[in-house]
C-alpha cells in the first residue's frame, strides 16, 4: 500500500519539495507548541514504593504448594490485590490517616467540588498507580503530585494502610480462612527522588515523534491538495487516504499521554480503511459509470450526514444517564476453597465458571426483586414511565437488567456490578443494593450450611457513589450506532440512485436512437454520417 504512495512522487516532479515544506512546518508548529505546553505546566513529582507478597507463616499447608511457595508465581493473585489496593476500604483508610484537606501531606485529597469523602477517594484515585512487577510477587505503588513530600507521605501511607489490611479487616469476618499471604514493604518512598531528566527527554521525544506523525499527514494531504489536477489512479486513492487518516490518529494518541496507544491505533486503522475504501469506490464508480459520475457520491454523502446529523440531535437532546460502579472480591471459607492444599497458583475461586456462576446469581430473580422492593421501583418507574401507574414487577424485572451489567474484572477474583440510570443518586443506590442482597444470600447460605466447601463470601471493597457527570460513553455509543447505519443506509441509497440514473440514461438514449431510427433519410447515426 505504502509503495503506491512512494512511487506517486516520482511520477508529479515537485511533490517532495512540497511534502517536506508541509510535514516540515506543521511537525515543528506541533512540536513547539506541544513543548512549551508540557513545560509550562505544573511539574508532577512520581514516588514509589515496592512492595511484596510472602506466604503468611499463620498458615501451615502454602508453604510447599501455596500459590506464594517458594519459586511460584500467582499472576492472578497479584493482579487481584493491585486492584484491592485501589479500593474504597484501602484509600478511605489512607484518607482518615492523612487528615483533612488543610494538613500537609493531603492537598490532593479534596476538592471545592467533591469535598466528602468519596469525593476525595475518587481525586486520590487519579494520583495513584498500582502495577505488578513482572514475573514476580512484587507490586510497585506509584504516586503522582506537585508536591515530593506529600507524594511520598501518600505513597507510604498506602503501603502501611495496605499492608495492616489483611489482618485487621479479615479477622472479622466468620468462617473465613487467614490470609494466605502478607505483605512487606521493600523500601518507603523519599521525598528526594531522582533526577526528572529523564522523565523530561522522554516526553520531549514522545512531543517529536507525535510532531512527525502530524507532519507525515499534513505533508501527504498538500502533495495531494497541489496536485489534484493531475487524474488519480484508482490504485492511489485508498493508500493516501489512508496514510492521512491514519498518521492523525497515530499523531494524536502519542501527543495525548492518557490515550492506549494500541486501542487508537486499531481504531486509527479501522477508520482509515473505512475512509480509503469509500473514497477508492467513488472513483471505481466514476470510471464504470462515465454517465452519471456524481450521483453516487452525492447520494452517499447527503444519506450519511444525515443519519450523523439525526444522532448528534439525539445524543443532544436525550436525557443524560448516569453511570456507578460497586465492586466485591469472593473470599474462601474453607482451605480446600482457598487452594492451600493444590498445585502452586491453584486457586479455586479463581475458577472462571465460578465466577460466571456468581455473575448470573447477582442477575437472577431472586436477587433483583428484593432490590425492586426495598427501593420502591415498580412504583417510582411507574411514576417516571407510565403516568403515575405501577409497573409489574416482570416489566421492572426486564427493565432493571436492561440497565445492569455484571461482569468479572480480568485476570481478578473480583465482580463488578455496574448500572446505567437517569438520576445519579439511584444508579448508586441500585448498585449498592444489588452488592448487599448478593452478600446477603451469601451470608444465609453459610449460616444453613457451615461446612459446605462450595461456600464462599463476598467481601465489599468499593460502594458505589453518584457519579458527577454524565455517562460519556453512552452518548459516544448512540454517535457510534448512528454513524454505522448512516453508513449501511449510505451504500444502499447511493447504489439505488446509481441503478436509478444509469437506468434512466440507457432508457434515454435508447428513445434517442429509436427516434432517429424512425426519421426518414438514410438510416445513418449523425456521428457516422461524417
Amino acid at each position: 500500500m505504502f509503495q503506491n504512495v512512494i512511487a506517486f512522487i516520482p511520477r508529479c516532479p515537485g511533490s517532495a519539495r512540497v511534502f517536506l515544506t508541509a510535514a516540515g512546518t506543521v511537525s515543528a508548529v506541533i512540536f513547539g507548541v506541544s513543548t512549551i505546553g508540557s513545560f509550562s505546566a505544573p511539574r508532577v513529582y512520581t514516588r514509589t514504593v515496592r512492595m511484596k507478597l510472602l506466604p503468611n507463616p499463620g498458615n501451615t499447608g502454602e508453604v510447599k504448594s501455596g500459590p506464594l511457595a517458594v519459586g511460584s508465581y500467582d499472576s492472578r493473585l497479584i493482579q487481584t490485590e493491585c486492584e484491592v489496593m485501589r479500593s474504597e476500604v484501602i484509600l478511605a483508610q489512607v484518607v482518615n490517616a492523612l487528615g483533612s484537606n488543610e494538613t500537609q501531606g493531603n492537598k490532593q485529597l479534596g476538592t471545592q467540588e467533591r469535598p466528602d469523602l468519596a469525593g476525595r477517594i475518587a481525586q486520590l484515585k487519579t494520583h495513584i498507580e498500582v502495577r505488578p512487577v513482572p514475573n514476580t510477587n512484587m507490586m510497585d505503588v506509584r504516586v503522582r503530585s506537585e508536591d515530593p513530600e506529600e507524594a511520598a507521605q501518600i505513597a507510604n501511607a498506602l503501603a502501611e494502610t495496605y499492608r495492616a489490611y489483611p489482618g485487621k479487616l479479615l479477622g472479622g469476618v466468620p468462617a473465613l480462612v487467614p490470609s494466605p499471604f502478607k505483605a512487606e514493604v521493600m523500601g518507603r518512598a523519599l521525598t528526594v527522588g531522582k533526577s526528572e531528566r529523564l522523565k523530561l527527554l522522554l516526553e520531549v521525544a514522545r512531543h517529536a515523534s507525535g510532531a512527525m506523525l502530524f507532519g507525515v499527514a499534513a505533508g501527504a494531504a498538500a502533495v495531494w491538495v497541489v496536485f489534484r489536477r493531475r487524474r488519480p489512479r484508482a490504485t492511489d486513492v485508498l493508500p493516501w487516504l489512508f496514510v492521512i487518516v491514519f498518521f492523525v490518529v497515530l499523531g494524536g494518541s502519542v501527543l495525548n499521554s492518557q490515550a492506549n496507544l494500541a486501542v487508537t491505533t486499531a481504531a486509527g486503522l479501522l477508520l482509515a480503511f473505512v475512509v480509503g475504501g469509500v473514497a477508492n469506490w467513488f472513483v471505481f464508480l466514476r470510471k464504470r459509470y462515465p454517465e452519471t459520475p456524481n450521483v453516487f457520491p452525492a447520494v452517499f454523502i447527503t444519506a450519511f450526514l444525515l443519519a450523523v446529523g439525526v444522532g448528534i440531535l439525539d445524543a443532544a437532546f436525550s436525557a443524560e444517564w448516569y453511570c456507578s460502579t460497586a465492586r466485591l472480591r469472593l473470599r474462601p471459607t474453607v482451605p480446600d476453597r482457598a487452594g492451600l492444599a493444590t498445585a502452586p497458583g491453584g486457586y479455586a475461586v479463581y475458577d472462571p465458571q465460578l465466577i460466571k456462576t456468581q455473575c448470573d446469581v447477582i442477575r437472577s430473580e431472586n436477587t433483583l426483586r428484593p432490590v425492586i422492593h426495598d427501593l420502591d421501583l415498580n412504583r417510582l418507574w411507574g411514576a417516571r414511565y407510565s403516568d403515575g401507574t405501577p409497573l409489574q414487577t416482570s416489566w421492572t424485572l426486564a427493565a432493571l437488567r436492561r440497565r445492569m451489567e455484571v461482569r468479572r474484572v480480568p485476570d481478578t477474583c473480583l465482580i463488578e456490578v455496574r448500572v446505567f440510570s437517569e438520576k445519579a443518586d439511584e444508579a448508586a443506590r441500585l448498585a449498592n443494593g444489588l452488592v448487599e442482597t448478593y452478600r446477603e444470600h451469601l451470608r444465609d447460605h453459610l449460616v444453613a450450611f457451615p461446612q459446605d466447601p462450595t461456600a464462599i463470601q463476598a467481601e465489599f471493597l468499593d460502594h458505589a457513589v453518584p457519579a458527577a457527570r454524565a455517562w460519556p460513553h453512552y452518548q459516544l455509543a448512540q454517535l457510534i450506532s448512528y454513524a454505522s447505519i448512516g453508513l449501511c443506509l449510505a451504500f444502499a441509497a447511493g447504489g439505488g440512485a446509481l441503478w436509478v440514473a444509469s437506468e434512466l440514461v440507457k432508457a434515454r438514449q435508447k428513445a434517442s436512437d429509436r427516434r432517429f431510427d424512425d426519421k426518414p433519410g438514410t438510416g445513418q447515426r449523425p456521428d457516422s454520417m461524417v
